[in-house]
């Protein structure tokens, strides 16, 4: 979703007036309209929108009847059917083209070049990130933590939220349905600071992330061809990349809900200052990584196991994590890496504190080197994300560990190009703001500052984007998803 589209500007101004007018009792419609609309609008046909509300439509009903069972196993029964449902959608257009293409490479089934895709249609916008959300409203709905609304257009509206709908954050039934209920008024401290998140995400993306997104597709779509300097930096790129376009969405969505007077979960704390990865996954995709969590991690007895299991469960989760990005080996890689590090950081935890204990590391210096080396580990990872395939990956990692500094030609020639340097800069800039402040609400934070400083840093972040930003914008990264 581009908020500086006409279209899409039109429809928030429509929906911020009448937000303000209309009562508590009519909020949730005013909104369903505007997300069907825009769900309609951003999916380009009618099919991905009609099998979204059926799946939601559905999820209503089961868990209606869920809450009304009179017994503990029909309670289960209901509740298994939900899941069932939204995984299964899941599978049918993320997954079983990946399985079809598997048996063909084994040789069970032929598939020509035209039949690589099952379907005629794309995953409905937005499926991974809906699916979880009904998920979680029907869990905690068995478990007692959510009541079900008064009808089914409010769980739409929850499931279709546009400001949330590509690419999250995942928030919890029962804070929206208690926000969306309450009567609200104009708050000029909370428009201005949701725009200001808006215009932080903004920047974010078409400065930075679609600025690193021009060398990173340079040299991934045709990594053959590139030297090993070439791909090293595009792998720092890459996680350069990633973290601001996603973000940048985040910040988009949690200012246009402040704007409408809501309170979105944050989704991101400074990922790239973690020292240490299960600090990266406390602070990287929170709202993810704390449904994992609660609805995977805990039920299948987290830590509260024998050893082996504990190990087991962080690997299940992480692969599943990476199959939830999407039906590639490749990010199934990306989330088995991820756990690695985390089994092997938690094997190693009391060995590695000995050893700190017994040379003296404490103090900035040692959390400098553990930010540094939990960053390596991360953007190892990205690789695999990124990549075409696994060879590909594999390929890349080659070329960075026998002649990732040879090339040097390569890295001066980027060096001239004002374009590259420029989004590096404001690279500098977000990296530099929110590991100040901690998170993306640098500019939300700088409320008590001068008016002058206020004032020339959002005059300066308007004109970076419109002399700096990319104009042949991209779409988010994770509205894939």
């Amino acid at each position: 979703m581009h908020v500086d589209s006409p279209e899409i500007v039109l429809v928030l101004l429509v929906v911020f007036a009448l937000n303000y007018l209309i009562g508590p009792s009519f909020r949730w419609l005013l909104f369903l309209i505007a997300s069907l609309g825009l769900y309609w609008h951003l999916s380009h046909g009618a099919v991905p929108l009609l099998v979204m509300v059926g799946a939601i439509g559905i999820t209503f009903v089961l868990v209606r009847e869920m809450l009304l069972a009179g017994s503990a196993a029909k309670k289960k029964a209901l509740l298994s059917s939900i899941v069932i449902l939204n995984v299964g959608l899941l599978c049918i257009f993320k997954y079983l083209g990946l399985f079809r293409q598997l048996t063909a490479s084994l040789g069970s089934v032929m598939v020509s070049d035209g039949e690589s895709s099952i379907f005629p249609i794309v995953a409905p916008l937005g499926l991974s990130f809906i699916s979880f959300k009904l998920i979680s409203y029907a869990i905690d709905a068995y478990r007692g933590d959510v009541a079900s609304p008064s009808n089914a257009g409010v769980l739409l509206t929850y499931g279709l939220f546009f400001s949330q709908v590509t690419a999250g954050p995942i928030q919890r039934a029962q804070s929206f349905f208690h926000q969306l209920a309450q009567p609200v008024r104009f708050d000029f401290e909370n428009v201005s600071d949701g725009l200001k998140l808006i215009l932080w995400g903004v920047f974010k993306k078409a400065v930075v992330a679609d600025r690193m997104a021009v060398y990173v597709n340079q040299v991934f779509d045709h990594s053959a061809d590139q030297s090993g300097m070439a791909c090293l930096v595009a792998s720092y790129c890459y996680a350069i990349q990633i973290y601001c376009d996603f973000s940048g969405y985040t910040d988009v969505a949690i200012g246009i809900g402040k704007v409408f007077g809501f309170v979105f979960p944050e989704n991101f704390c400074a990922p790239y200052f973690a020292n240490s990865i299960g600090d990266f996954w406390r602070r990287w995709h929170i709202t993810l990584s704390s449904w994992l969590r609660d609805y995977l991690y805990i039920p299948l007895g987290g830590s509260r196991v024998p050893r082996w299991r504990h190990y087991l469960n962080i690997g299940v989760v992480f692969i599943l994590c990476g199959l939830w990005h999407g039906a590639g080996a490749t990010f199934v890689v990306w989330g088995g890496i991820h756990g690695l590090y985390l089994v092997i950081g938690h094997a190693t935890q009391s060995i590695r504190s000995r050893i700190r204990e017994c040379l003296g590391l404490k103090g900035t210096l040692c959390a400098w080197w553990q930010q540094l080396i939990t960053f390596q580990l991360v953007t190892f990872a990205w690789i695999f994300f990124r990549a075409k395939d696994i060879g590909d990956a594999l390929s890349i990692n080659q070329k960075i560990l026998y002649s990732g500094t040879s090339d040097l030609a390569w890295l001066s020639e980027r060096l001239y190009e004002w374009e590259f340097i420029a989004g590096l800069l404001a690279a500098g800039v977000v990296f530099l703001m929110e590991g100040t402040s901690g998170s993306s609400r640098s500019l939300v934070s700088m409320n008590h500052s001068s008016i002058l400083k206020r004032w020339s840093i959002i005059y300066a972040l308007i004109l970076a984007i419109t002399f700096l930003g990319v104009t042949d914008r991209q779409d988010f990264i994770y509205s894939q998803f």
